[in-house]
């Protein structure tokens, strides 16, 4: 590490060792890290850092500390090594296999399309210490690669109740068209809706699903506009729900939402959806 007489230096020394620190050690979420090193590896203060801090956890790891093997391995990762270089790989899977849930989260995220069952095995293992990330991941696995919808949406749930900012793209729900363009689309995209507009009233449920600016994301008014597009009258919401396969359609929104959907909010979109049909159900022309 460099020495100085000047504070000033040695402060801001100690300020760039400490971000790096906290960005190896899940300062920025772990699924929105690239391949590639988002720090400025090049710069030589940072890149010397890196080194720094790698030559510093591989004594602890290679005595055996997990956490320690999982730092020298994201530290290794983001000097610009690939994730499946041999070194980075053996750091991660010795963290994992003693528990670590970040390292089992980092397997089996990045090795998904590679690998399934050994994907799912890992993140099963993080899943099971409560990580969120790796909840909503199986999640996609469950659903994407048609393993099985029901165990999808329960860790789509999981995910939930561990506070993970979701939103419904990952169970498959998507707009037409991905965002809303303009104030005045919105507008002619809600009056049209209140009309009876089916086409319109799944956009907008599309849109509150997911949350994109300017709509807050807001599950219960999502569900109550797809059980309007998907048809249903006051009191049909009360029944048990079946699964529909056929993707992009307001009966498949509504079946998915109807399982994620917690018990009290379940109560709410209940009534505002009989709410809604009642009052917007009856579909009008242009």
């Amino acid at each position: 590490m460099p020495t100085s007489d000047n504070p000033n230096f040695m402060r801001v020394w100690r300020t760039i060792l400490g971000f790096v620190e906290m960005y190896l050690t899940g300062g920025q979420p772990v699924s929105e890290v690239p391949d590639k090193p988002a720090v400025p590896s090049g710069h030589p203060d940072v890149a010397q850092t890196l080194s720094n801090l790698a030559g510093h956890y591989r004594d602890q790891a290679e005595k055996g500390d997990p956490n320690a093997q999982y730092k020298l391995a994201m530290a290794l990762w983001h000097q610009g090594a690939n994730f499946f270089d041999k070194e980075v790989l053996e750091w991660f899977e010795k963290a994992a296999d003693q528990g670590h849930a970040e390292a089992q989260y980092e397997l089996g995220s990045n090795i998904m399309e590679g690998d399934l069952p050994r994907s799912k095995s890992w993140l099963l293992a993080a899943s099971e210490q409560g990580h969120a990330k790796a909840c909503m991941e199986l999640c996609h696995l469950e659903l994407e690669f048609g393993v099985g919808e029901p165990e999808g949406i329960k860790w789509y749930r999981r995910a939930r109740e561990l506070g993970h900012p979701h939103d419904a793209s990952t169970l498959g729900i998507y707009p037409p068209i991905e965002k809303p363009t303009s104030d005045s689309s919105v507008s002619g995209v809600k009056n049209r809706a209140k009309r009876g507009v089916t086409e319109d009233q799944y956009l907008l449920g599309c849109w509150y699903a997911k949350g994109d600016p300017p709509f807050h994301r807001n599950f219960i008014r999502a569900y109550a506009w797809f059980v309007v597009a998907a048809g249903f009258r006051p009191g049909e919401t009360q029944r048990t729900w079946s699964y529909s396969q056929d993707w992009g359609t307001p009966m498949r929104a509504v079946c998915l939402l109807e399982q994620v959907l917690f018990d009290d909010e379940r109560r709410l979109a209940h009534r505002l959806a009989n709410y809604y049909a009642e009052k917007f159900g009856q579909q009008e022309g242009l």
